[in-house]
């Protein structure tokens, strides 16, 4: 545009199409990114305070961008294809090799077809002629006409391996995993050593560049390796294994290594073992390849122990000694009351005293342990005892009565006489009637006995002679009768007496004694006004005489 007088500047505005200015204010700056066709721009120039109504000038950008196409990766060992390059209308274009080679069918078809194309990549160039301009492109054609190779899949026993693929050459060429584990020590040398293989699949890729064209191949390979199972602790000898079945794999079988036992299969990862010897036994599992094997250890310790409370007891008391075995090295025995009831001594030791045993049956168990294992058996110890009670000692005044015993039951009893004498009506009998008593003491022995046990308690029936009143009234004269207070007692002869005075029902209010007299008296003053019983005990007889109180 023009450039502004001295004090004046100007500025470029669009006005159709598009560009973008490196400097609007500058009088001949640079316009970019023009769009295709016509492009108008206003130049302004303003001086104190005036404009000068601004002029246009019109730019037609006849430029355009030539496409060849994308490029092309075809397929393994495939050497031809057609172009894909576009032409706009009117304009004309031309195919030409860059690098590699081939043939062009068409070299002004956009679309043409070109064959024999090398390995490796191959450049045309797609040069169009339009509205008196030119532009071109390029576009890649890559042909691999080449196979490389990994080497043949292996199955191995061990975690390392050396490689052995085909050394083409290539820039570059290396190694990578696909699947599984692996460590190279060159990743760029074709026979390199990869070690850290895990077991089962692995996969590695061999990857070989030629001529800007890459193709790969793959080899693989497979690790077994023999897992027998974990150590077994067992407590009886008998047990499954748990080998393992490796893919790849073309046999396995067990062997016993150490120890006793019978395998039942030995071909079989999950074989039944059967009588299996006390102590670590070891097994060894081995698994085979076509070319190799590998094998792994497996101990199974069978903890041989067994428990025996000893034989059952019958007791006629609550305590006793237990007889279990006693536990071998390196285990250790308990005592547990499982029904009925006892008291350890020493719950730990096999042999060890028991008291507190309940009345009739009393299971206890003896329980032998190690550290992975424990068994047990049981004892009962019937409690049998059986306890005799002939029941209260009597007083009687006559020669005869009832005795009162208890008979525990499922038991028998008998009476028999210990001291004295009498009648038993039926000497199996707990209550029975007993007669012709002696005067004083009289002893009876109760037994009782069961199946197994017996008890006996004794009973004393003392019979005391009482005077008929008649004989009273003879040896003896009490007055006055009734009385408000003092009372006297007379015998004919001087007497040794104990002398009661008891309410109606027996119960003794006071008790004095009269030694070598004939004469005593008997104090009533602070006695409630009743009838009253006065007792006389002399020579084994008993005188009572009825008083009344006033």
């Amino acid at each position: 545009g023009q450039e502004p007088t001295a004090g004046g500047n100007g500025l470029w505005e669009i006005v159709i199409g598009n560009g973008t200015f490196q400097d609007a204010t500058l009088y001949n700056t640079e316009v970019t990114n023009l769009a295709s066709g016509f492009n108008t721009f206003r130049w302004t120039v303003f001086n104190n305070g005036c404009n000068s109504g601004g002029d246009e000038v019109t730019i037609n950008n006849k430029s355009f961008t030539a496409d060849a196409g994308e490029n092309q990766v075809l397929p393994q060992f495939v050497t031809s294809t057609n172009l894909a390059a576009t032409l706009p209308s009117g304009g004309t274009g031309t195919w030409q090799i860059l690098s590699g080679g081939g043939d062009i069918a068409n070299a002004i078809d956009p679309s043409t077809a070109v064959t024999n194309l090398l390995s490796g990549v191959n450049q045309f160039q797609w040069t169009v002629n339009y509205n008196g301009c030119s532009d071109y492109d390029v576009v890649d054609i890559t042909a691999i006409d080449f196979q490389p190779n990994a080497g043949i899949d292996r199955i191995i026993c061990s975690d390392s391996l050396l490689l052995n693929a085909q050394d083409m050459g290539g820039t570059p060429q290396y190694w990578s995993v696909i699947e599984g584990t692996g460590t190279f020590d060159d990743i760029y040398d074709h026979s390199t050593w990869v070690r850290n293989i895990s077991e089962g699949i692995n996969r590695y890729r061999w990857t070989v560049t030629l001529n800007g064209a890459t193709a790969y191949d793959e080899v693989e390979i497979t690790r077994i390796n023999a897992y027998a199972g974990e150590d077994q602790n067992i407590c009886v000898n008998h047990t499954t294994l748990d080998g393992n079945i490796p893919l790849g794999s073309i046999g396995s079988e067990w062997a016993l290594v150490t120890g006793s036992a019978t395998i039942l299969n030995p071909t079989a990862y999950n074989s039944e073992v059967t009588n299996i010897n006390g102590g670590n036994n070891l097994f060894l599992w081995t698994v085979h390849a076509p070319n190799c094997s590998v094998s792994d250890y497996l101990i199974v310790n069978y903890e041989s122990i067994s428990a025996n409370a000893g034989s059952d007891q019958i007791l006629c008391g609550n305590a006793s000694s237990l007889n279990g075995n006693n536990p071998s090295a390196n285990s250790n025995g308990l005592w547990s009351v499982i029904s009925g009831n006892g008291i350890f001594e020493n719950p730990s030791i096999y042999n060890t005293n028991i008291s507190d045993i309940d009345t009739g049956s009393n299971i206890f168990r003896w329980t032998i342990y190690t550290a992975h294992c424990s068994v047990s058996d049981d004892v009962n110890i019937l409690n049998d005892s059986i306890t005799a009670n002939a029941g209260e000692d009597q007083i009687v005044t006559h020669p005869y009565t009832y005795l009162n015993a208890v008979l525990p039951a499922n038991s028998n009893g008998i009476w028999n006489i210990n001291s004295g004498f009498g009648i038993f009506t039926d000497e199996t009998i707990p209550d029975t009637y007993v007669n012709n008593l002696t005067e004083g003491e009289n002893i009876f022995t109760w037994t009782v006995n069961n199946n197994n046990c017996s008890d006996a308690n004794n009973v004393t029936v003392t019979y005391n002679y009482v005077e008929s009143v008649h004989n009273v009234e003879s040896n003896f004269k009490i007055f006055p009768n009734p009385t408000d207070g003092i009372i006297t007692i007379k015998t004919v002869e001087s007497e040794n007496c104990l002398i009661q005075v008891t309410d109606i029902s027996g119960k003794i209010l006071s008790e004095n004694k009269m030694i070598h007299s004939k004469q005593t008296n008997l104090d009533l003053t602070n006695f409630p006004d009743g009838v009253y019983l006065i007792k006389i005990f002399n020579n084994n007889k008993i005188s009572v005489i009825k008083i009344i109180k006033k």
